[in-house]
């Protein structure tokens, strides 16, 4: 059976500074909003076609 390893023993996990642990945030919070605003980019271009082809077939 295993003995609990407690703090001290040699075997602590890595801790992260706080300063690391902000910039991995601040970089898991860009990560996040880019991908939340490559539909709405990828959808503009898309919605002026619409329009354009709305507009042509308007005018028939």
């Amino acid at each position: 059976m295993h003995e609990e390893q407690g703090v001290g023993d040699g075997h602590e996990p890595h801790l992260l500074s706080p300063e690391a642990i902000s910039e991995a945030v601040k970089a898991f919070h860009a990560a996040a909003e880019a991908e939340r605003r490559a539909p709405l980019i990828e959808r503009a271009p898309l919605q002026r076609e619409l329009a354009e082809i709305e507009r042509k077939l308007k005018a028939q």
